[in-house]
Formats: C-alpha cells, sequence, structure tokens
C-alpha cells in the first residue's frame, strides 16, 4: 500500500484550487518578509522567508499530483505561521482569520466525509478561540498602531479573497469537468463520432431555421453492409477498423455544418442543413463510391489464418427535412424506411423517400465489394 509520501493521483479540480492558492500565498508572503523587517520583526521575516519557500514546495508538491499532501502541508505551514505570528502581533493584527480561509480551503479541496468536516472545523476553531484566549491574556506594544488597524483589514480581506478564490475555483473546475463528461458522453470512444443520446433539440432547431429561412435540409441514415459477416470472419477488431474508417470518410467528406452521429452498431445518421434534393443524392453517392473504393486486409479467424482483401460498401437512405416534412422523427423514419429498401434491394446504393415511395439514385453498375462477403439469406 502507498503511504501518503508516495501518494500520486492527480485531481484536476484539487490542482486547479492549489494551484491559484499558492500563487497569492507565495505574493503574500514575500509581501510580509519586508514588511516584518521595515518593521523590525526580524524572525517574522525570517519566518515569512521560510514559509514563501514552504509555498513553493507546496506548489511543486501539487504540480506532481499529490494534491492531497500538498493540502496538508499547506494547512499546517497556515497554522504554525498564524499562531507566531498572533502571538507576536496580537490579536488586533487579524492573522487568525487565515484559519477560516485554510478551512474552506481544506474542505473544498479535499475528498473527505462529513465527520472529518467536523473534525476539521473542531481543530481549527478551536485554535482559533485558544489564540483569542492566549492574546487577551498578554499586553502588546506597538510603536505604528496605524499599522496594526491597516494590517487587521488586509487580513481580513486576503482571508475573503482567499475564500471566494477558492469557491470560484471549484465552480469554475466542476464546470470544466461537467463538461468533459459531457462530452464524453456524448462521442463514440471508437468512432469520435457523436453518439445518438447527443442529437439534442439543437439539431431541430438548425433545421428549422434552413426551413424558416426557405431552405431544404436533408437527414441520411446509413449502413455498413454485411458488417456483421465481417465480425464473423475477421474478427470484432476488424469491424472495429472498419467503423473508424468509414467515420472517418464519412467526417472528411461533409461540409462543418454537417454532422455525423454514430446511431448504433453499423449505422450511422447524418444531418445535412442548406441542401436540395438533388445536392444531398450527389453528396450520399460520393460518400457511397469514396468507401466502396476502399481496400482492407484482414486475417480470417480460422486456423489457416488466411488472408483476404476485401471492399466494404454502404446503403445510404435520404429524407427531406421541409415544411411538408417537419419534424425530426418523422424524418428520421423515412430516411430509416429509405435505408431499408436500399437494403432489400440489393445494398450498395442510394434511396431516396419520395412522396410515399423510394428511388434509388442511379449508379454506374459495378460490384466492388467481393463475393465472400455474400451470404446466402443475408
Amino acid at each position: 500500500m502507498k503511504t501518503l509520501m508516495q501518494e500520486k493521483h492527480f485531481d484536476y479540480k484539487m490542482f486547479v484550487i492549489i494551484d491559484r492558492v499558492t500563487y497569492l500565498g507565495i505574493s503574500m508572503h514575500i509581501l510580509l518578509t519586508g514588511l516584518f523587517y521595515w518593521l523590525g520583526y526580524t524572525n517574522l521575516s525570517l519566518l515569512n522567508v521560510g514559509c514563501t519557500l514552504a509555498w513553493i514546495h507546496g506548489k511543486n508538491l501539487n504540480s506532481q499530483g499529490r494534491q492531497t499532501l500538498a493540502i496538508l502541508f499547506l494547512s499546517a505551514e497556515i497554522i504554525l505561521h498564524t499562531i507566531a505570528a498572533v502571538s507576536v502581533l496580537g490579536w488586533e493584527s487579524g492573522f487568525q482569520f487565515y484559519l477560516i480561509g485554510a478551512l474552506i480551503f481544506n474542505i473544498f479541496a479535499r475528498k473527505i466525509q462529513l465527520r472529518e468536516v467536523f473534525i476539521l472545523i473542531f481543530v481549527f476553531m478551536s485554535i482559533f478561540i485558544g489564540l483569542h484566549v492566549y492574546t487577551a491574556m498578554q499586553t502588546y506594544f506597538h510603536d505604528a498602531w496605524w499599522l496594526m488597524d491597516l494590517m487587521y483589514y488586509n487580513n481580513v480581506i486576503v482571508s475573503a479573497v482567499t475564500m471566494s478564490l477558492v469557491s470560484y475555483s471549484f465552480k469554475e473546475a466542476s464546470n470544466d469537468s461537467e463538461t468533459q463528461i459531457r462530452n464524453i458522453a456524448n462521442t463514440d470512444y471508437l468512432t469520435g463520432l457523436l453518439t445518438r443520446r447527443s442529437m439534442s433539440e439543437k439539431v431541430e432547431i438548425d433545421l428549422r431555421k434552413c426551413i424558416e429561412n426557405k431552405q431544404d435540409s436533408a437527414v441520411v441514415m446509413a449502413d455498413i453492409d454485411f458488417f456483421k459477416h465481417i465480425n464473423d470472419t475477421y474478427g470484432h477488431a476488424s469491424g472495429d477498423e472498419v467503423l473508424k474508417e468509414v467515420a472517418l470518410c464519412l467526417k472528411e467528406n461533409l461540409r462543418h455544418i454537417d454532422r455525423v452521429f454514430r446511431w448504433g452498431g453499423e449505422e450511422f445518421m447524418i444531418v445535412l442543413p442548406n441542401i436540395s434534393k438533388d445536392d444531398a443524392k450527389r453528396v450520399c453517392e460520393g460518400l457511397r463510391e469514396d468507401i466502396s473504393r476502399a481496400i482492407f486486409s484482414f486475417s480470417r479467424t480460422n486456423e489457416n489464418m488466411d488472408v483476404d482483401e476485401i471492399n466494404i460498401t454502404m446503403t445510404f437512405g435520404i429524407a427531406q427535412f421541409n415544411e411538408e416534412n417537419d419534424t425530426i422523427e418523422e424524418v428520421i423514419l423515412k430516411a430509416d424506411k429509405a435505408l431499408y429498401k436500399g437494403k432489400e434491394t440489393g445494398r450498395n446504393r442510394v434511396v431516396v423517400s419520395e412522396n410515399e415511395s423510394y428511388v434509388e439514385v442511379e449508379k454506374e453498375q459495378k460490384q466492388v465489394f467481393v463475393s465472400n462477403l455474400r451470404l446466402s439469406g443475408v
């Protein structure tokens, strides 16, 4: 089991919070080093030199991924510095308020249970109250009392800034993490395409804008032909390679305003805003031809490990999104029916949904997929 000194676990939210607080801590201790030296408190000046180095070390621990150790190290420094400063300068110096900032720092930056939160509150508040009791029994003399007032309010402000910075950094890091998680959830890990769940209202809003501007759009459902046979004959790794290559081809041959989704398995959905029916046909026919020209070399999953060179084909179904078909669900259904019509009539073709009928796009009559992909009854 790793000890605390050996811990190396990077936590982005904790890293952001600690990194920003350390900049503030280093700056404050450099300022206090000069201030205490000017006031004649040599010991406190030397202490702040050491504290500056401690904060630099804490920053390095954070950069190494040792966030928990960095927090414990910096919290110990804050406690020791607060005790020393308040003991020498008195309650009026305001250094005791750093304890509150350190408490918030610990609660936000560390992954702790509720019971541990109460323990931290007890420890920091005990030190806070203990310092107040101790300083109340002491008499402090300062040559510049006005400077003590200024230091008191400065320390109150620094503590408030620290708490605000910690809270803001936590919120910002949480938002970044949520965005990252959302992007991961909405992106297919294999192909890098958008997933079916990511198709939100924004897609329909974009399509409706086209209708408002008197522009047609198209929804395309596409499916890799004989994909199950590829998996069964050459293995799932070969099937994954096909999916990645097809996804790459789709992305590279579409406009920046078009959207490609991995709809499920070997099926894809393409949204083509602001495009005529004829242009949508040409786009899909171009995609079909590009994909059919790709050659894959796969080893069969048999004892001889025979190597085959095969072509992959796809079938496309197109439906228009316009004033007549103005719901995304209806258009997807029509595109899906056009796709399966293409499957039924031989695959490797583009079929368009037109007025409750399905019309195949004319193409050169050439068979580009290998006969060993033809399965009886498929």
